[in-house]
Formats: structure tokens, sequence, C-alpha cells
């Protein structure tokens, strides 16, 4: 099944360099009216599985980053360690006002994946509804 193409864009592609002679075609995330149930059921299927590999992949890069930034407030505690460290007295140094950065990021964090929560129970009460 080929997709129906304008004219002008195919000949818009055409023109362009060597480069880029490949046509690219849109992605299309509607149900065709023509689709039976089974193909729109089957499309939609794929079109949540996409959009769960999107989320999980959002979740992952959120997880990656809340690592690095644990791994530089380590380093930046050990830096201020060892810039404490006077001889035989070792004083450790808290810095309040990164904790209480660290908290509203936490926090921030927290309200994100509560929206995403509650989109993702919104779209599967849709699914139920639709089914139904």
């Amino acid at each position: 099944v080929t997709p129906n193409i304008p004219l002008a864009t195919l000949k818009r592609q055409q023109s362009q360099p060597e480069v880029s002679k490949q046509i690219i075609i849109p992605p299309r995330r509607s149900c065709d009216p023509r689709l039976d149930d089974d193909e729109k059921f089957i499309i939609s299927d794929l079109d949540r599985r996409i959009d769960d590999f999107n989320m999980q992949q959002e979740v992952n890069n959120s997880q990656m980053n809340k690592a690095e930034q644990m791994k530089e407030l380590e380093t930046k505690l050990v830096t201020e360690q060892s810039k404490a460290s006077d001889g035989d007295n070792d004083i450790m140094i808290i810095d309040d006002d990164h904790e209480n950065e660290q908290l509203r990021a936490l926090q921030k964090r927290i309200s994100e994946l509560e929206q995403i929560n509650q989109q993702l129970y919104d779209y599967a009460a849709n699914l139920i509804l639709d089914t139904e």
C-alpha cells in the first residue's frame, strides 16, 4: 500500500541535491476510515506501544540525569571535604542551599511524574471506554 503523496512534494524532493534523493513520507497516526475494526485496533495498539516506549525513554533519560546529579553532588562534597581539612581536623561542610535546591528539583520531578501518571491513567480510561 503506497500512501498518496502530492505531486508537488515529489517534484520538490526530486529537485533536491543528490544527498537527499530518497522520498520522505511523513508518519501517519490517524486511522483510515476504510480500515476495518481489527486493523484500527492493531494501529491503535501500535500507537500505544510507541507512546509507551517514548515514555519509558523519557523516564530512563530522567533517571540518568538524576544519577549524574548525584555523582556531581558526591564530587562536590568530596571536594569540599578535602578543602576543609586542616591537618588533624576534618571539617565537613554541608551546603543547605544545595540541599534546598535538590529538594526543589525532586519535588518538581515528582510533580512531573504525577502528571505523566495522570495522562497514562486518562489514556487507559479512554481505551477502556472506547472498547465498550
